[in-house]
């Protein structure tokens, strides 16, 4: 849980810088380039949602070295580099309160939400009536074959709306008023047509689950926003870019006739109408003063910057949450040397016979011990390769305490261990050499068995 809620901070984290850099740069842009910044826009969402999460996986989670192995078995070995919170008894505690804290907020946020809007949608379809009139399908199967538009779309009419929308991804309704003006259908039907041609329900889906699933952070609220305003923006420019200024007066005309709708749109359509007073002034005033603009090579080269500026804060916010953890470990591993109990360790040329397998080891990084043993039981790690150097700090409690236990590790035939005192193993090794170590605990008793619980930190 611990290195679930590090991983999503830091996803949230870089998600926000992209986010502010491309605000940014749809305010010094939009009002010239809007269509080419709500693509760059529609990018950043797919690339936040698909590249950052493999880089923050990469260099957080799954941070790895390939190390060559004198080995007839193996030619490879990686080497796991997982900076580990669960160390910490505070930190499991705090990831563990985050975690349940995370997981409530996305289900109030998301998933009611997201049920509740689907069942309102089939129910508004259900109140609506599907168009068999042919005039308008006729007119909806031209303006198909103008935007080259295959999928097959539905139209109904609800008397409950006055504002035009469409929904659907895979089977897309265009929902109209029952009462609308003839002449304004072929202006609204190209509005959604366009919205369908771009992808913007798909797109708007998506941000809406990346919103919610970092709901805690205020920066993506207002990205989403920006997207919404751009949507619409990016869309009528579509819509009037062959158009002469009458047609483009008649269609501002529609536009603020929607936008006197109060009904709010769910996350699962898009409406024509704008939401707020200022986004439908500037609807207005750029479809007025509408004009085709050239790519400039001073929107290029900023273009350029936005997309190797992405990558690059995603990799510096993830280095930066790994070296405050570093230091938080270092301080932990301090303390734990500093605690330790005066052990001797003891060396002897013996065969490991292994009873119980405790699972994978990490081999950076905190890995749990729970196991009974019975009398003269051994249970073992998996082994893992070390390099010469790595400090392997194993802290744990035998139950009962008067039972004694050996703990240590194996390099080829060599057993390396300690022996608890009071059922307490407390002990730093130092890997003497490059090598596969199996770490190893073993019940000294013939007769009773003996609970052993704790943790292997390796480093």
């Amino acid at each position: 849980m611990s290195e679930f809620m590090l991983f999503l901070i830091t996803m949230s984290i870089a998600g926000s810088i992209v986010f502010l850099l491309a605000m940014a740069m749809e305010s010094l842009f939009s009002k010239r380039y809007i269509r080419y910044m709500y693509i760059a826009m529609k990018l950043i969402i797919l690339f936040f949602l698909i590249p950052v999460t493999i880089i923050v996986c990469k260099i957080i989670l799954a941070q790895t070295e390939v190390i060559e192995i004198n080995s007839e078995n193996f030619s490879y070995m990686t080497i796991i580099n997982l900076k580990n919170f669960t160390m910490l008894p505070l930190g499991n505690k705090i990831g563990t309160v985050l975690f349940f804290i995370w997981i409530i907020g996305f289900f109030l946020f998301y998933v009611i939400s997201t049920i509740k809007g689907m069942c309102l949608m089939k129910r508004f379809i259900l109140l609506s009536s599907e168009v068999t009139d042919h005039e308008i399908l006729n007119l909806l199967e031209t303006l198909k074959h103008q935007l080259k538009i295959r999928k097959k779309i539905k139209i109904y009419q609800n008397p409950f709306v006055i504002s035009p929308f469409v929904t659907g991804v895979v089977h897309p309704k265009i929902v109209i008023p029952k009462d609308y003006i003839k002449d304004s259908l072929n202006l609204m039907l190209h509005h959604e047509l366009i919205h369908l041609k771009s992808y913007d329900i798909f797109f708007k889906m998506l941000l809406n689950l990346v919103q919610k699933i970092h709901w805690f952070n205020p920066i993506i609220y207002i990205f989403s926003n920006k997207f919404f305003d751009m949507s619409e923006l990016a869309c009528d420019e579509r819509v009037i870019e062959q158009m002469e200024k009458e047609q483009r007066c008649e269609y501002a005309y529609l536009l603020i006739e929607m936008s006197k709708e109060k009904t709010s749109a769910t996350n699962l359509a898009i409406p024509l109408k704008g939401n707020g007073y200022k986004i439908m002034e500037r609807r207005v005033r750029q479809i007025m003063q509408y004009k085709k603009q050239k790519l400039t090579v001073k929107f290029i080269l900023a273009m350029c910057m936005l997309g190797v500026a992405a990558p690059t804060v995603t990799y510096a916010s993830s280095m930066a949450t790994l070296q405050i953890q570093d230091k938080i470990i270092e301080s932990n591993t301090k303390e734990v040397v500093e605690t330790q109990i005066e052990q001797v360790e003891y060396s002897v040329q013996e065969p490991l016979s292994v009873d119980i397998d405790l699972g994978s080891l990490l081999a950076r990084g905190t890995s749990t011990v729970n196991v009974t043993l019975g009398p003269s039981q051994t249970a073992a790690f998996q082994s893992v390769y070390l390099k010469a150097g790595s400090t392997i700090i194993i802290g744990t409690l035998g139950n009962p305490r008067s039972e004694r236990y050996l703990a240590g590790y194996q390099l080829d035939s060599n057993k390396t261990y300690v022996v608890s005192s009071n059922g307490t193993v407390s002990h730093v090794f130092t890997v003497p050499k490059d090598g596969t170590y199996t770490i190893f605990f073993q019940n000294r008793s013939t007769s009773k068995s003996i609970h052993i619980e704790g943790s292997v930190n390796i480093f």
